[in-house]
């Protein structure tokens, strides 16, 4: 009985301290938490732009003119709506660039840029760049256009959704940009390799119109070339994608390259009915600029055919469309063609009045690109100023970015470190209530095992000193005196066995040595 008391004071439940795995878990899920917040930022996704673009084209889509797109333009700047600006501005933009009003396209274009810019949009940033490079190549500045296609080429191969068709559209149209200005500056060997990488592109997008465009200047680098037998190919097949695509813009391009060859080749009857097929699709169309290149080759191919009367009637159609064009550099050539017909004819005062309106149109021509290239170095140095402006600015920003997140980890730093000392405080707390819980049921505990050990004392020792006095004093009488000493006898063996037990529970606990506490039901087994 001794021995199950004891061991049942010496097994009760004790708390093993396991506070530091705890909080470890808990410091590093609060670290995973931080890491996830300020690893997010705010630019809306791919997706959610593409929405919002195709939103604002079905609005843009449903206005036309000038006059209308100029208005919704300011509308959208009005409300704030940055997306429907961008958009209303693309569209503007081109229709400035058709008209030939080159300057304000880029003005339009590049407000279109910094909108692309500051809503995060990639894809529309590059279609800008596109197009500002589009304008400066139309106007002759080179050098600008490169870099603006180079640029929106550039953000293209950064571009994370590479699968993303219309990335891949944007990066077809900066290989074309490119292309065309290396085949403009005689650079035939870079003009094919990226040409080729355009077809590529095309290709895989599966667009017929697209693969027509290149088709057709892989052919005009052949005919540069005077291979005029590849030039043939490359344009049919650019006209049999441009029929597959219904382009009556492409078409009519290719009957003028068929034209044009058949000319080169001495075929004048069949360049004629080339360059007329041309024209007649494109005359009914508003394309004052494309119907004017057929018309001008017909007039030539007649005044070398000798057939004045017929090359006036083109040459006078040629002539309106360039002065509504303002196109200096056509009117210049017109006016070369008219002065051959009355040289030709003897007509001497309309000849020099011609001749006299050639020079000096050649002259503004040739002033006009002065102009154009010390306008072209004005523009690339402010172009310099305003990207090292930019790039400023966006270091600027990198920097105020990264202080908010380190501003922010920090805060979050702080507010898990003062939640780990919230935890560890509560931990000690409750784990310092347990023990003095804990302390309470052992001094309980050994308050009852030393009462009891004291009563099991207590009886045989009462017994043994009561006995043992009445022999002393004679009262006990001579045939119980037998009786007497076999009970004092068994008592003091009980005392003994009680002497011993607690003996053996000594010697139990110096054999075991220090004690491994643990948490679990005792099971007692008697021997």
């Amino acid at each position: 009985m001794l021995i199950r008391r004891f061991t049942l004071l010496y097994s009760s439940p004790q708390t093993a301290p396991v506070l530091l795995s705890r909080c470890g878990l808990l410091a590093v899920t609060c670290l995973a938490v931080v890491f996830l917040l300020t690893s997010c930022h705010s630019s809306p996704s791919p997706s959610h732009l593409q929405a919002l673009r195709s939103h604002a084209d079905s609005i843009v889509d449903e206005v036309d003119g000038e006059q209308s797109l100029d208005s919704l333009v300011n509308v959208a700047e009005r409300k704030g709506d940055r997306m429907l600006e961008m958009r209303a501005r693309k569209k503007l933009g081109r229709v400035y660039r058709e008209a030939n009003f080159f300057i304000k396209a880029i003005d339009c274009h590049t407000r279109e840029l910094k909108l692309a810019e500051q809503l995060g949009d990639t894809i529309a940033a590059v279609q800008a760049l596109n197009n500002i490079g589009t304008n400066f190549r139309r106007m002759g500045i080179l050098d600008e256009a490169v870099d603006y296609h180079y640029r929106g080429l550039h953000l293209c191969e950064e571009f994370s959704l590479k699968d993303d068709s219309t990335a891949r559209k944007n990066r077809v149209i900066s290989l074309n940009g490119i292309g065309n200005i290396c085949l403009t500056l005689g650079d035939t060997e870079t003009a094919d390799s990226v040409f080729n990488a355009a077809l590529e592109g095309e290709k895989r997008l599966g667009s017929h119109l697209g693969q027509a465009i290149n088709y057709a200047n892989l052919g005009s680098i052949y005919e540069r070339n005077g291979q005029i037998d590849s030039a043939w190919t490359f344009y049919r097949r650019s006209m049999e994608q441009n029929r597959l695509a219904k382009s009556d813009l492409g078409i009519s391009l290719c009957y003028t390259h068929f034209g044009r060859l058949n000319e080169k080749q001495g075929r004048r009857a069949e360049a004629i009915a080339e360059y007329r097929k041309a024209y007649e699709i494109m005359a009914p169309s508003d394309d004052r600029w494309h119907t004017m290149e057929p018309c001008l080759a017909l007039a030539e191919i007649y005044i070398k055919m000798g057939d004045d009367a017929t090359a006036m009637q083109y040459l006078d159609t040629a002539d309106r469309l360039a002065h509504d064009l303002h196109s200096l550099e056509h009117q210049s050539q017109i006016a070369r063609l008219y002065y051959d017909i009355y040289n030709r004819k003897g007509d001497s005062r309309q000849a020099l009045h011609f001749y006299k309106i050639y020079n000096e149109l050649g002259d503004s021509v040739s002033s006009e690109k002065n102009i154009i290239h010390m306008q072209n170095m004005r523009v690339r140095y402010e172009h310099e100023q305003h990207r090292a402006e930019i790039e400023s600015v966006n270091q600027q920003y990198r920097t105020e970015r990264t202080l908010k997140r380190l501003s922010f980890a920090a805060g979050m730093l702080v507010v898990i470190l003062a939640a780990v000392i919230v935890c560890f405080m509560l931990y000690a707390l409750r784990a310092r209530k347990r023990k003095q819980e804990v302390q309470h049921q052992l001094d309980e505990m050994r308050l009852s095992f030393f009462t009891n050990i004291t009563h099991e004392f207590r009886t045989p020792l009462t017994v043994i000193l009561g006995y043992s006095r009445m022999m002393e004093e004679g009262k006990v009488p001579m045939g119980d005196i037998t009786r007497v000493a076999n009970m004092v006898s068994r008592q003091g063996s009980r005392l003994l066995s009680l002497i011993n037990q607690l003996l053996d529970i000594q010697k139990v606990k110096s054999a075991v040595g220090k004690c491994d506490w643990h948490r679990g039901s005792l099971s007692l087994q008697h021997h």
